[in-house]
């Protein structure tokens, strides 16, 4: 196993949105019964659900 370089970043705004894309864009990939639409509406709900609110500092 390789020896791999990682940062820790702080749990931001910006950081939930992009891991809400990223599991939005990895359903739509996998579930092929899904549509672009459902996306908007359900899966980001979902997502967003599942994902904590940044804390305030």
């Amino acid at each position: 196993m390789e020896n791999q370089d990682f940062q820790i970043v702080p749990y931001t705004d910006n950081l939930r949105n992009q891991l809400i894309n990223v599991w939005e864009r990895s359903v739509l990939a996998k579930h092929s019964f899904l549509k672009p639409n459902d996306s908007e509406n359900e899966i980001r709900s979902i997502a967003s659900s599942n994902l904590k609110q940044p804390r305030k500092a």
